[in-house]
């Protein structure tokens, strides 16, 4: 399934928190700045259609565009 704004992704992040292993509600911090910086932004044109799935994406040189959820986990501990 293919969304169609950064609205949704962050939805899908704040509401899958519970089915990863920490179980722990990701911070609003993060969360807000999720949706003032549109992942779309970082893409190659051809990955701009999968921006706004919750998984990594290919930026191209055996590189990725961290899923949301793993992102807002990753820096959420430092802003919760």
């Amino acid at each position: 399934m293919v969304f169609s704004n950064n609205d949704t992704l962050v939805n899908i992040v704040k509401n899958r928190a519970c089915n990863y292993l920490d179980n722990q509600q990701r911070s609003k911090y993060i969360l807000d700045k999720m949706l003032e910086v549109d992942r779309i932004r970082f893409l190659p044109e051809e990955m701009k259609k999968y921006a706004y799935l919750d998984e990594p994406l290919s930026i191209g040189f055996n590189q990725t565009c961290s899923q949301g959820n793993l992102f807002a986990a990753k820096y959420g501990c430092f802003y919760s």
